[in-house]
């Protein structure tokens, strides 16, 4: 949808423009462009930012024990004993370990019901998972054991065979009928276990070494890897905890500016939670399609005359009164990435960069910026009033060493007070963490790279 007669209004907004320090605005060369400009382009947001609004989940933070105990005895039962028997093939390794948890007075294939004794077993499970993961943990490694044969079997397995089978795990014994409220369960386990695991404040992260170093305890930590990575990066990549929204808004409405890296277009969830000032550091590769809302390449460059200076994208779906309003559009020079295909392709290095603004008040709400490049080292020393944001995987892949896929960034020159906000985690991720990224990379303890796809 075309609009002409715009070009007094975007050259209006010049003067109300702020200086967000990560990007320098010329504003006569913006002015230039406007006049040159013949019309303005205007889409909706459901046009460019569409898939999110479609798939993209905010998880509260939800307690397995709190969701459990609105759940009477035969509630539980039903479910525990119905799901085994919908997935007893896959949770076959598991039989000797579900059969200490229901007892030798409860067969798992026949029995309509669960015993006291399990149904209490199951609800300390509940417990543990929400308030001491090593208990739990503990509890599991006693219980489940492999055979030299099964070893070998589970070490030959694919990947995703096995990252099923402990997620099948996860689901029989911290999950409810209900799937969505499963997910939310285990999206929220997922982030204290991985916490667990690699930070080396945590009890676990001294069993978690001994998983990835002793070979009988690999299932171990293929289980800790399984959940982590489904959960976090599989099925979790595009989703937000609400927490982390949460505390996002609070520091937008301080002033803050959200520096966040390798966001793509993922600007939905935070414009709903009025976070305004966004700067998006991202090679924007073209094979993102499956990962970016349609209409992403819009947002960094129009490919009409004048780059389209003045486009406007409608937040109606977000807040009626809002819209974005495309300022200017600068190129740097050439940067080259290699695709998933192992093309390598030549991308211009650019700056976009967009106004939030308020059709009632005419005001500027805030500054999105897109930086069309790979994050650099100096990206990550920060101005008092920037904040730091990562998606799980991304923040893995920079903390993680090169020659595992990572960025290139040493995590050691952060300050000693750096701490990622998390998109799927309720707290901040400290420069410990990241440093510990590693660890089972490290051993002869090898699976999945926990920041990647399952291929």
């Amino acid at each position: 949808m075309m609009f002409k007669n715009a070009i007094i209004a975007a050259a209006a907004a010049l003067a109300l423009m702020p200086d967000t320090g990560y990007t320098k605005v010329d504003k006569s060369k913006i002015k230039k462009k406007i006049e040159l400009a013949q019309d303005i382009e205007v889409k909706q947001d459901s046009q460019v930012l569409g898939k999110w609004f479609d798939f993209q989940r905010t998880v509260p933070v939800v307690l397995c024990q709190k969701v459990q105990a609105d759940y009477d005895d035969a509630t539980l039962d039903n479910y525990f004993l119905h799901y085994y028997r919908r997935n007893s093939k896959r949770l076959a390794s598991f039989k000797p370990l579900l059969q200490q948890i229901v007892g030798s007075d409860v067969n798992l294939e026949t029995s309509t019901a669960l015993s006291d004794k399990a149904r209490k077993t199951l609800r300390t499970l509940h417990t543990w998972a929400d308030s001491d993961i090593p208990r739990l943990l503990g509890y599991i490694e006693k219980h489940y054991s492999l055979n030299e044969k099964e070893l070998k079997k589970e070490e030959k397995a694919a990947v995703t065979t096995t990252i099923n089978k402990y997620k099948t795990l996860f689901i029989l014994l911290l999950g409810v009928e209900d799937a969505e409220l499963t997910y939310n369960i285990l999206f929220n386990f997922a982030g204290r276990l991985m916490l667990a695991c690699f930070d080396p404040a945590y009890k676990l992260h001294k069993d978690f070494t001994r998983y990835t170093t002793n070979l009988t305890l690999h299932p171990m930590a293929r289980l800790c890897y399984s959940i982590t990575w489904y959960y976090l990066v599989s099925e979790g990549w595009k989703d937000w905890s609400a927490e982390s929204l949460k505390s996002l808004s609070h520091l937008s409405a301080q002033g803050k500016e959200m520096v966040y890296y390798a966001g793509g277009n993922d600007l939905a969830a935070l414009l709903k939670h009025k976070v305004y000032t966004v700067t998006i550091i991202d090679p924007q590769l073209p094979t993102q399609d499956p990962f970016y809302a349609a209409g992403w390449q819009w947002l960094v460059k129009n490919k009409r005359k004048g780059n389209g200076i003045g486009d406007r994208v409608m937040l109606s779906t977000i807040d009626d009164d809002l819209y974005l309003q495309r300022m200017s559009y600068q190129e740097h020079g050439k940067f080259e990435a290699t695709l998933c295909t192992g093309k390598v392709v030549t991308l211009p290095k650019s700056t976009t960069v967009w106004q939030v603004r308020s059709k009632a008040s005419t005001k500027v709400l805030g500054i999105i910026t897109f930086h069309r490049r790979f994050c650099e080292q100096q990206d990550f020393d920060l101005k008092a009033r920037q904040i730091p944001l990562a998606s799980f995987n991304e923040m893995y892949f920079i903390a993680a060493p090169k020659w595992i896929g990572g960025w290139g960034i040493d995590v050691s020159q952060f300050s000693p007070s750096f701490a990622f906000y998390v998109k799927q985690l309720p707290y901040r991720a400290t420069k410990r963490l990241l440093k510990s990224f590693s660890q089972g990379d490290k051993d002869d303890f090898s699976f999945i790279v926990l920041g990647s796809d399952a291929t």
